[in-house]
């Protein structure tokens, strides 16, 4: 079903709260456990991952009533900002007391808060790089153009970029940073830019919103015909089912990279029910989440194996073990799979997991790309 991949988020944070909640019930009495919330508040991300909370924590105490404790939230607003996250983080940790802190969405502001009581439970953004640069690579193209965000975080994931072709030897001929409140003359002036620029291969690492704007602007210019190759990051794929028809039709013929999760009926139902009781205030789903604990709790945490909805979870060098990421067409009014990226030994794409590869097409389904063409543009 639609977005069933995101959910996986909210099991994994309910996980690491039972455990701080077996903890909590050891003692007798009734006891509220203190934890951070560091999100903003004001993106699709912050909204739909505050609400999956409050219909978590509702489920895990339904299903588990003999606990004596009741976690209390306090909520700090990041603005996406990473001085402000970490600001908020030490805020929650020195004067508000908190236990553990689930937070925050980027990449960046991740990595600007690791410290020896960081895990990091949701996928580092950055692994599917390499994935893309080797898909660009298999297709011979030996030059590229990445598009993200003029934001801090955005600048951080193009630099990654930068070295995930860098290591393929493939050129990064132009890096464009837009602006997430450009205005559609803006978008064009910079695409009309990139026209010029005689590289057809484009990377973009975007937030849904701007993701739009973007290709229904690139279809007007013509940029969306057969001859040109366009990945987008699992920063827009992992909610690509939540973008509107205009939005999709632009889009035909793109590749993207999108989270992984094995489906199964828990998983649905999870997902099911959080549909009916958030869709209509919020009708867009993606998380990020870390969690920033004391020792005990950290020692317990690492020690964690389990299958979870999203399957086996369980913390290397405290952080998750991603095996795969979906790659997928925009094709029609949604997407269809292509195959998978693995990422064990240096990544190789297959058309299913737990087979061996056919080595046809790159190990892929055959891709549409944009202007109907099966051909692979260079």
């Amino acid at each position: 079903m639609a977005n069933r991949r995101l959910f996986l988020f909210l099991i994994l944070m309910l996980l690491s709260f039972q455990t701080l909640l077996t903890t909590a019930h050891e003692d007798p009495s009734y006891k509220e456990v203190q934890v951070g919330v560091l999100l903003d508040m004001e993106s699709w991300v912050g909204k739909i991952v505050y609400g999956c909370i409050t219909q978590a924590i509702s489920d895990f105490y339904t299903e588990n009533p003999h606990y004596r404790t009741r976690l209390v939230f306090t909520k700090r607003d990041t603005q996406g900002e990473t001085l402000r996250a970490l600001s908020a983080a030490l805020d929650l940790l020195e004067n508000s007391k908190v236990k553990a802190i689930i937070g925050p969405e980027s990449t960046a502001q991740a990595r600007f808060l690791e410290n020896p009581y960081f895990l990091r439970i949701a996928e580092d953004e950055t692994t599917q790089f390499k994935g893309i640069a080797g898909m660009v690579e298999s297709f011979e193209a030996k030059n590229v153009i990445v598009i993200c965000e003029d934001t801090t975080d955005g600048r951080e994931m193009a630099a990654y970029m930068f070295s995930a072709f860098q290591e393929k030897r493939i050129q990064v001929k132009h890096t464009s940073l837009i602006s997430t409140s450009a205005s559609k003359e803006q978008v064009e002036e910079d695409l009309h830019k990139l026209q010029t620029m005689e590289t057809m291969v484009f990377v973009v690492h975007t937030q849904p919103s701007l993701t739009a704007h973007l290709f229904s602007r690139a279809k007007e210019l013509g940029m969306m015909g057969e001859g040109y190759m366009w990945i987008i990051t699992s920063k827009t794929t992992n909610l690509l089912n939540s973008m509107d028809a205009e939005a999709i039709k632009s889009m035909q013929g793109a590749v993207g990279f999108r989270s992984y999760f094995p489906a199964s009926r828990k998983l649905y139902n999870f997902a099911s029910k959080w549909r009916e009781e958030h869709y209509a205030l919020n009708p867009f789903k993606e998380f990020k989440e870390l969690d920033i604990v004391g020792t005990s709790l950290l020692d317990e945490m690492l020690r964690l194996n389990f299958q979870s909805l999203g399957g086996e979870f369980k913390l290397l060098n405290g952080r998750t073990i991603s095996k795969a990421m979906e790659v997928v067409n925009v094709i029609g009014k949604g997407d269809r799979r292509v195959g998978f990226w693995m990422m064990a030994n240096g990544g190789e794409f297959v058309k299913e997991i737990g087979k061996s590869n056919s080595f046809s097409n790159h190990g892929l389904e055959s891709i549409i790309w944009p202007g109907g063409s099966e051909t692979s543009p260079k």
